[in-house]
């Protein structure tokens, strides 16, 4: 039986009633009338292979974001679309090389909120922006578009794919990367790679910071599936960069970590040990969790560990 995960932080139609007001959307098409009005299918053709969670493969496959269909269609039947930036921020990462990713053509923007969020726009056709350029709420960012790995899927499937999460690693990847990978394939994004992002549930963000939810308070909420402890004295750039995810102050001298992992990966809470753990690492499951971490698997090859060895690195541990 496959696990069919979704996991949405509100219920659907709480979705529907939420007045979504403080964010703008990441295309002309509104994000409060049911998934059905604006999600692009898969070629499976189900609303469901188009939004965020285990819906691609028959559960198999996580996928990060939500695909949001096109409104605007040329003669020719291409996306006209533009797509806009969802709040106040600064271009990161521009790629305009299909080739290099399956994002094809993307965009990286960070925005400043009690802490950095990264939203990211891929699939685009066009890009109007610069990396380092300033952008407000509803800026175009560029044009909707098909391209993937330099191919060009179907008219009738274009779409933008759209992310809300956290960057993982501001050192490290590449040395993460080139270990995992072989250097059998480049990494042409440096840190704005897609693998150093934790993705959640964008429609599930939106709704809780349309009802006044910080950033921080969002994730923090998020339901806990594992706990890790990691004996250690060292302070993770992870926390230097995000503090707000500290569940208690930094002491004087740490000596371990215990770690709230969300079902997908996300590190949500730190909180800081004054007494080192008996073991170096232990991961504990929560009561929520199956017993063979069943949603992490899908994240990690059936490695589970592995999995969160990853992302514990690119963190700093």
């Amino acid at each position: 039986m496959f696990l069919f995960r979704i996991s949405f932080f509100l219920p659907l139609a709480l979705l529907a009633e939420t007045t979504l007001a403080t964010i703008g959307y990441p295309t002309a098409l509104s994000l409060q009338n049911g998934p059905q009005t604006f999600i692009q299918p898969t070629i499976a053709g189900t609303v469901e292979s188009g939004m965020w969670g285990n819906v691609r493969e028959y559960g198999r496959r996580f996928h990060k974001g939500i695909d949001i269909r096109s409104a605007q269609k040329d003669r020719r039947g291409e996306p006209t679309d533009p797509v806009l930036s969802i709040l106040d921020g600064t271009v990161m990462y521009v790629n305009k090389v299909s080739g290099r990713s399956s994002y094809g053509c993307y965009v990286v923007v960070q925005h400043d909120l009690d802490m950095p969020l990264f939203t990211t726009y891929a699939h685009m056709s066009h890009i109007d922006v610069v990396e380092g350029q300033k952008v407000v709420k509803g800026q175009s960012l560029g044009i909707m578009g098909r391209n993937s790995l330099g191919r060009l899927f179907p008219k009738d499937r274009a779409h933008v794919h759209f992310e809300t999460g956290l960057q993982l690693s501001n050192s490290n990847f590449q040395a993460w990367y080139n270990k995992t990978y072989k250097r059998t394939n480049p990494n042409f994004h440096g840190l704005w790679n897609g693998l150093n992002f934790i993705a959640w549930n964008p429609l599930a963000f939106y709704a809780a910071l349309n009802q006044g939810v910080s950033l921080s308070d969002f994730i923090k909420n998020l339901p806990t599936d594992l706990v890790v402890r990691i004996r250690t004295q060292t302070v993770p750039a992870f926390v230097t960069r995000y503090p707000k995810l500290l569940k208690a102050p930094l002491p004087a001298k740490v000596e371990g970590w215990e770690i709230e992992f969300t079902w997908f990966g996300l590190p949500k809470a730190w909180t800081p040990m004054t007494i080192a753990p008996a073991q170096r690492r232990s991961f504990v499951p929560s009561p929520s969790l199956r017993a063979t971490h069943q949603d992490l698997l899908y994240l990690s090859n059936n490695n589970p560990k592995l999995f969160l060895e990853k992302v514990l690195y690119l963190c700093g541990l």
